[in-house]
C-alpha cells in the first residue's frame, strides 16, 4: 500500500502558518535528482515587463504556437547572450508543479515572481544539452515531472528526457537521457499538449484522445492493470499507451492535467474524468485509489482542469471556480478549518474568475477585472509578524497579489548550441 509521509512544525498566526512539510509517495521512485550536465552555459534572468492595467501587475500575453494560451503560466523567452541587446529567437510555456510560480506573501505587496533561488528547476532541465534539440524541433510547451521533462513541438512531436524510471520516459526502458529523445511511441499521432505527474506522463491527440505511461501504482494512468508490467514496487507502463476508456465511449478528450500520483481529464462537454491516488480527495471519488470515471459534472460546464500535488481545480466557462483535495497547505483557499474534501467546493464565489494554474502546494487565479489572487504554500516576504523574510508560510485564504511576472528571458551563447 503506498503512503503519504509529512513532516510537519506550524504556528498559525492571522491566517498564515510556518511550515517545513514535505509530502511525496512513498516507495514509488528514487527521489533523487538526475543528475544532468554540470556545465552551467545558461543564466536565467528575470525580465522586467511594463504594467498592464495596474502599477505593480505584469501579465503578459506572449505569442506562441501553444495550445494553452495561459497568462498564468510561465513563459520562457530564449535569446542570444548580451544581456544590452538581447535578441529573441522563440518562446515556449513552461507548467507543472516544478515550474510553476512560486508566492511570496507579504504585509503590503504580495507578488508571484521567480525568485534567483527558484531557477533550480529550469537549470536541470534546461542546461546546454537538452537546448540543442529543443531548439531544432521548436518546442512551445515544457513541462517537468519529479524527475524527468517533456516538450510538446509545433508539429506534435513528445520529446522526453531525465530519469527513466518507471518507464516515465515513454522509450520502452527504464533507462535514464540526458538529451530530450524523440518518443516514437506517439509517431503515428500529433499531440497537442501534455502533462507530467511524478512518475507518470500524459499526451492529448489532435483527434481527442488520450495516452499515458509511466508509474501506475495507483491507478493514475487510466489503464487496466492486464495493460501493466509488474516490478518490485508495483505497476507501470513503459510506452505511450491509449486510454481505451474514451474511445469506447466515442468521447474526445480536450484537456488534461496530472497530480503527484493522480490525473484529471476534461471532455469536450466539459465533464471532468479522475483517477489515482485519492488519499486526499484529490480525485473526487470515495475510494482512496480511484479507477478512471466521471469526478465532476456541474450543470456549467468547465472550461479548464489542473492540478497540485494533492489538489485539483476546475473552472466552468462561467467563470466559477471550483477546488478539491488536500487543504493542510492552504491550497483550498477556503480558510485553516478545511483541511480536505471530497466534493468540489467553490472557492473565490464573488468573482468571475478567467484563469487558474495549480501550483505543487498553491493556486494562482487570473479574475474579470485583471486582479490576481493567490493562496496555499510560499515564502514570507515583508511581513509584519514573526515570519522570517524567506522562511516557507501559508496562506489559507485568497490574497491579492501586487505584482506577477509570468515571463522570464534565458540568455545563451547560440554559437555553443
Amino acid at each position: 500500500m503506498l503512503s503519504f509521509v509529512e513532516s510537519v512544525m506550524e504556528v498559525e498566526e492571522e491566517g498564515l502558518m510556518a511550515s517545513n512539510m514535505r509530502v511525496f509517495l512513498d516507495g514509488t521512485a528514487s527521489h533523487q535528482r538526475f543528475a544532468l550536465d554540470p556545465v552551467r552555459l545558461v543564466k536565467l534572468q528575470p525580465k522586467e515587463l511594463p504594467p498592464l492595467t495596474t502599477p505593480h501587475l505584469s501579465i503578459s500575453f506572449v505569442e506562441t504556437d501553444s495550445y494553452d494560451k495561459s497568462p498564468l503560466l510561465r513563459k520562457l523567452m530564449l535569446c542570444s547572450q548580451h544581456p544590452a541587446h538581447a535578441q529573441l529567437h522563440y518562446s515556449l510555456l513552461c507548467s507543472g508543479h516544478r515550474l510553476s510560480l512560486p508566492l511570496e506573501f507579504s504585509t503590503g505587496h504580495s507578488r508571484a515572481v521567480v525568485h534567483h533561488t527558484e531557477s533550480q528547476p529550469f537549470d536541470a532541465f534546461l542546461n546546454a544539452v537538452c537546448l540543442r534539440p529543443l531548439m531544432q524541433h521548436k518546442v512551445v510547451t515544457l513541462c517537468c515531472g519529479a524527475e524527468h521533462g517533456l516538450a510538446v513541438t509545433v508539429s506534435g512531436q513528445v520529446l522526453t528526457w531525465g530519469s527513466g524510471q518507471a518507464g516515465c520516459l515513454g522509450h520502452g526502458d527504464h533507462i535514464s537521457r540526458v538529451s530530450p529523445t524523440l518518443v516514437d511511441g506517439l509517431n503515428s499521432v500529433c499531440v497537442v499538449s501534455a502533462d507530467c505527474g511524478a512518475y507518470h506522463s500524459t499526451a492529448v491527440t489532435l483527434d481527442g484522445g488520450l495516452w499515458t505511461w509511466g508509474r501506475g501504482d495507483a491507478g493514475q494512468l487510466g489503464l487496466a492493470p492486464a495493460r501493466l508490467d509488474r516490478d518490485s514496487v508495483g505497476c507501470f507502463c513503459l510506452s505511450p499507451a491509449p486510454v481505451t476508456y474514451f474511445t469506447r465511449r466515442n468521447s474526445h478528450v480536450r484537456a488534461v492535467a496530472c497530480g503527484e500520483a493522480h490525473t484529471l481529464v476534461l471532455d469536450r462537454i466539459g465533464v471532468v474524468y479522475s483517477c489515482g491516488w485519492n488519499e486526499d480527495g484529490q480525485t473526487a471519488q470515495s475510494s482512496s485509489i480511484s479507477n478512471l470515471a466521471p469526478a465532476f459534472t456541474p450543470e456549467d460546464p468547465v472550461a479548464k482542469v489542473s492540478a497540485g500535488s494533492l489538489h485539483s481545480c476546475a473552472l466552468t466557462q462561467s467563470g466559477r471556480l471550483y477546488i478539491w483535495g488536500s487543504g493542510v497547505q492552504g491550497q483550498l483557499g477556503l480558510g485553516s478549518q478545511m483541511q480536505g474534501t471530497r466534493s468540489p467546493l467553490q472557492v473565490l464565489s464573488t468573482a468571475k474568475v478567467l484563469d487558474v494554474v495549480c501550483g505543487h502546494s498553491s493556486v494562482l487565479c487570473l479574475t474579470g477585472d485583471l486582479q490576481v489572487y493567490g493562496w496555499g504554500r510560499g515564502v514570507a516576504g515583508q511581513l509584519e509578524d514573526s515570519f522570517p523574510p524567506g522562511s516557507e508560510v501559508v496562506c489559507f485564504q485568497p490574497k491579492l497579489l501586487g505584482e506577477v511576472d509570468p515571463v522570464h528571458r534565458l540568455l545563451c551563447p547560440l554559437e555553443s548550441l
